[in-house]
């Protein structure tokens, strides 16, 4: 508590400074000219609370793209939605160049940029469920305004475990002008899609935004997605530089999950069984992942002058989900017919259930000011903050008693699971609790000739507890309690970036990150320490730019990261040392008269540097899972008319692994999409067509290193927008 407390004296102190330097420079000096940053930068209005600046993801400065020494992208959601006919998260990111998005069990997703995993934001705040695992459930799309994703070491703005990049999801947000919005959408297989938004000012003083959203999706496999949404938001002029903003968003989601499909070994690799079925099923009647997710937020802003704004803002977010499937497969041609063994005693105790029911609970809080100030010929930005970041009451239940339950070996070729259902005790309890706080700093300075220096720093103090107790199955009491695993981690990080615009079009950086990731295991090792993760990241790059029509950067990268943990099966892991991972990203993006394109591209060269498993197996020199050797897409629209348009493009991603031990090899694919559209006053009709040409033969994830999920076929959606 007593670091606590100088930690935020310390934010406090901070705050006070930067205020009264912003307020000596108002009332003492002349106002710095529009140049200082960029055109009319100094007389613009300071973003409205809850709003986030395009590209600002990079900085949290409010700077414009070309002054961002980083990797940045921005994907408008009403057309990834409505030209791509994108319907969830996953789908949404296949056009960011250099982020691979893994849809894992069904229900689950896992993002990976630079060949580390991308932690999860919404409005700038980290989704703290990766802290404790590996991939999780996202609800749906409907309340987003973009997705901007920062590739590379994010430590100093986003804390801890930022090592690959970040993805935020930034929510759409009140309006003083008057708006409504519905969507209509049905397609096939099995597609739904319905949506209806209003916002405008309520008075002079309140304004009111309101999401409610559907998605069904349904794949060729019978994988079902069902997502609900409804978000509500209102902001608060309370005064002259004083607003408030309330959100509230709940979500209730569904998905009948996905086992994939077994795998056999065939000299030393991992491949399909003879005449497999790739719509086949293997899943019980009772696999399933029930998805509750509620969030509150509360801000405050003070436009304390033009040159200066303070705010706050408290999140409390809950998410509830309960998981039961079936994990396990093998196959087995001994017999007359090759079957599919879903158990097995060696590997799951007798049985391939898994069942567990997470329920975490997490609050934060972020202060942070935002000022700007000259120093003679030096114009400078600066972002100060402190955050508190808490998981509480949070636990999972388990049961252990499913794995001695039989699971009957279905027919390979015509599965027909007719499992009665299994009977799930609860047995065990899983108690995670986390207290992280941090004071941070990033900074632009503006210097003559072109020359723009950009800092930061981070003091992040990190707390993490764990025990496992045991349960009575009739009673839910707890008989015995586990010990508990306590790890206590400070850490240091920091970012320095030299940028130079020598043509009003054209600007080149240089920059250098650390990062940290503490350990969190879900399985304890009282006995052991195992260090906290950390990251070092050069990256240079070029921007080219004209205004928002034509935007294209090229970056080229390393980062190297020590004390890497590995999560395995049944909340295991592994130590692997170091991952060394090298490569080039391109994005560009334009129009000339009624054509525009987006073209993005990475490729990606990461490795195992020091691997060496518990079963004392070499994976040095392995590729890490799930990081595809380069990644590619294209999408061009041409719309000779206001009222019709068309589009077409494509992605394609390269070879990838399912398992460290790189024997289950996830072929390279490329796949098509296009579109059409047509406006009729405020009704804009749109029908979307992905994989275009039904390719069945490619797979996205995988499954205890033996199984391959398919992805999904052709997705025909018709959709109706109407905006009044």
């Amino acid at each position: 508590m007593r670091v606590v407390l100088k930690s935020h004296l310390i934010a406090l102190s901070l705050v006070s400074v930067l205020a009264g330097r912003a307020g000596a420079q108002e009332s003492s000096s002349p106002e710095p000219p529009a140049e200082a940053y960029g055109a009319k930068a100094s007389v613009k209005r300071a973003p409205l609370l809850g709003e986030t600046p395009s590209f600002d993801t990079a900085s949290k400065l409010n700077i414009p793209f070309n002054e961002a020494p980083a990797t940045v992208y921005s994907m408008n959601l009403t057309q990834v939605q409505e030209q791509r006919g994108a319907g969830d998260l996953t789908s949404a990111l296949y056009y960011a160049p250099g982020v691979n998005p893994v849809w894992r069990y069904g229900g689950f997703l896992q993002m990976r940029s630079r060949g580390f995993r991308s932690v999860l934001m919404v409005d700038g705040r980290r989704d703290n469920r990766s802290t404790l695992v590996n991939s999780h459930p996202v609800t749906g799309l409907w309340d987003l305004d973009r997705i901007e994703t920062l590739q590379g070491q994010a430590g100093v703005l986003y804390g801890y475990g930022a090592i690959g990049g970040v993805v935020n999801l930034i929510r759409k947000q009140p309006q003083a002008a008057r708006a409504y919005e519905l969507d209509i959408g049905l397609g096939t297989p099995g597609q739904r899609r319905a949506h209806v938004g209003a916002t405008g000012a309520i008075n002079d003083y309140i304004q009111h935004r309101v999401d409610i959203g559907h998605t069904r999706m349904l794949d060729h496999r019978g994988q079902l997605t069902e997502r609900n949404q409804a978000t509500a938001a209102l902001r608060f002029l309370v005064a002259d530089g004083h607003q408030l903003l309330v959100r509230v968003a709940g979500a209730v989601d569904h998905y009948n999950t996905d086992t994939g499909i077994p795998t056999i070994e065939v000299n030393g690799k991992r491949t399909l069984p003879p005449n497999t079925n790739l719509s086949n099923r293997y899943n019980s009647p009772q696999d399933g992942l029930d998805y509750e997710r509620l969030e509150l937020q509360l801000g405050y802003q003070w436009d304390v002058s033009k040159d200066l704004v303070i705010r706050d803002r408290l999140f409390y977010n809950l998410d509830d989900y309960e998981y039961f499937s079936t994990e396990y497969l093998a196959y087995d041609d001994s017999g007359e017919r090759p079957v599919v063994r879903r158990s097995s005693e060696e590997d799951w105790g007798g049985s391939g259930y898994l069942y567990f029911f997470h329920h975490f609970r997490s609050i934060s809080n972020q202060l942070e000011a935002i000022g700007q100030f000259s120093t003679g010929p030096v114009s400078h930005r600066a972002l100060v903050g402190y955050e508190i970041d808490t998981l509480i009451r949070s636990y999972s239940d388990r049961s252990s008693t499913i794995y001695g339950e039989p699971v009957a070996d279905l027919d390979f070729a015509y599965p027909n699971p007719i499992d009665s259902a299994v009977p799930i005790l609860i047995d065990g309890k899983y108690v995670p609790s986390m207290f992280n706080h941090s004071v941070y700093l990033n900074e632009q300075a503006k210097l003559p000739f072109g020359l723009s220096f950009v800092g930061g720093a981070r003091l992040d103090f990190f707390n993490f507890k764990t025990r496992r107790d045991t349960l009575d199955t009739a009673t839910g009491a707890t008989t015995e309690r586990g010990e508990t695993d306590s790890r206590d981690e400070a850490a240091l990080t920091y970012q320095l970036a030299l940028l130079y615009q020598p043509l009003p079009w054209l600007s080149g950086y240089v920059s250098w990150a650390t990062s940290f990731e503490p350990n969190t295991s879900t399985r304890p090792y009282p006995d052991r320490r195992i260090e906290p993760a950390r990251g070092r990241q050069l990256e240079a790059g070029v921007k080219l730019f004209q205004g928002d029509r034509h935007r294209a950067q090229l970056s080229a990268y390393r980062i190297v990261k020590s004390n890497v943990t590995v999560p395995g099966p049944m909340d295991s892991f592994e130590t692997a040392g170091k991952v060394s991972s090298r490569g080039l990203e391109l994005q560009v993006q334009g129009d000339y008269g009624p054509l525009g394109w987006t073209l993005g591209g990475a490729i990606t060269d990461a490795t195992y540097d020091n691997y060496r498993t518990s079963a004392d197996e070499d994976l040095s020199g392995n590729r890490p899972t799930f990081v595809p050797t380069y990644d590619g897409s294209l999408w061009l629209t041409y719309s000779p008319f206001k009222e019709i348009g068309l589009g077409a493009g494509g992605r394609v991603l390269g070879r990838q692994y399912g398992d460290d031990g790189n024997r289950l090899p996830l072929d390279g694919y490329a796949l098509m999409d296009a579109s059409a559209w047509y406006s009729a006053g405020p009704v804009r009709f749109t029908f979307t067509a992905n994989n275009l040409f039904d390719k069945r033969h490619y797979f996205v994830s995988s499954i205890n290193s033996t199984q391959l999920t398919p992805g999904p076929g052709r997705v025909l959606l018709l959709q109706a927008h109407a905006q009044l």
